[in-house]
């Protein structure tokens, strides 16, 4: 990263020739005097000022078009993008320079400097990729005007960049959860599991105590030895899984979106997990208020990457968030295992 920047870093012999430009203009206006020479100091003297002004008159004069062909994109996968730069105006628009945002062009036209005469357009038509699952802007997000000496640099920031919604892939590695997951289903160790058991009897068998239900003495043992034994309930999983993700408010930094990517990409990966296991489960997590889909086919495990590529979570909203879908979990009659963004971990609740 760092020799990245170090490339991208912006030579400043423009700027030590306006330094030069100007001193040597004030020591040929002290030798020689003339209205030139006096014209010449007091323009380079007062440029910055006047490189101001100008850059703003030019800065008002630009417009910007970009748009895709798709606003609901796919990671990794690229889409097709068009972008339009016209100078409306009368001046000149000199030293422009386009910047992104976190999405990847097959021919990259940022950093470069191009200029427009009056009338102008500026057109590019490219590839651009996504590395993030989930909804955030990308695409041209500003424009920098600087002068011919790079004095001064006036941006432009767009007010409406292009929101997207990039669904994710299922490569969270989350094997080993649910197969720990499925194993203490089958002990009957998970958490919520409320199978009726009295009524499933297993084969084993201990004697008979005072007190223990009449339905659960084997009479047919009994008929064969004479000795009261009665059979020990079998302890079967219910069929249904209750998984509850746990999301934080998503930043615009790429810290933030990678943690929301894996995030999206492990949760999915589990109900994948658990779908070819013949397992159905159902997911709980927030988006204005509790959201519960089930995960009983690859329908509605499609559902469930489109839902969780959407901004879940808004600002000021987590501790209200978790609240309400820990007190929806402890009603539900079932196995509840959360799923916490920045753990990404398969755990009984």
């Amino acid at each position: 990263m760092k020799s990245q920047k170090k490339k991208k870093r912006r030579p400043r012999l423009p700027q030590v020739l306006y330094i030069l430009f100007l001193l040597a203009s004030a020591v040929y206006v002290s030798r020689r005097g003339g209205a030139f020479s006096y014209m010449l100091f007091y323009f380079l003297l007062f440029y910055p000022l006047l490189a101001i002004l100008y850059l703003l008159l030019t800065r008002a004069s630009i417009r910007i078009y970009q748009d895709l062909d798709l606003r609901e994109l796919k990671k990794f996968r690229e889409e097709p993008y068009h972008l339009v730069v016209e100078n409306a105006g009368l001046l000149p628009a000199i030293g422009i320079r386009l910047f992104a945002k976190r999405a990847e062009f097959r021919e990259d036209m940022t950093g470069t400097e191009f200029s427009l005469q009056p009338g102008e357009k500026f057109r590019f038509d490219t590839g651009i990729t996504c590395r993030y699952a989930g909804s955030y802007e990308i695409g041209i997000i500003k424009l920098v005007f600087n002068d011919c000496f790079d004095l001064i640099r006036i941006p432009l920031n767009l007010k409406s960049p292009l929101r997207v919604q990039v669904l994710p892939s299922f490569t969270g590695d989350c094997a080993g959860d649910v197969e720990q997951a499925l194993k203490d289903l089958y002990l009957g160790s998970a958490a919520g599991n409320s199978a009726d058991t009295e009524s499933i009897l297993g084969n084993d068998m201990v004697p008979y105590s005072p007190g223990d239900p009449l339905k659960r003495i084997h009479w047919k043992n009994y008929a064969r030895s004479r000795e009261l034994f009665v059979r020990l309930p079998e302890a079967r999983p219910t069929q249904m899984i209750c998984v509850v993700l746990l999301s934080r408010p998503a930043g615009e930094d790429d810290d933030s979106l990678n943690a929301r990517d894996e995030f999206i990409e492990y949760s999915l990966s589990v109900a994948n997990a658990f779908l070819s296991e013949q397992r159905p489960v159902q997911f709980l997590f927030y988006n204005a208020g509790v959201k519960r889909i089930p995960v009983e086919d690859y329908e509605g495990l499609n559902r469930l990457s489109f839902e969780l590529s959407k901004e879940l979570v808004l600002r000021g909203e987590v501790e209200e968030s978790d609240v309400k879908l820990k007190s929806a979990a402890k009603l539900l009659s079932c196995p509840v295992f959360s799923v916490e963004e920045g753990v990404c971990k398969l755990c009984p609740i």
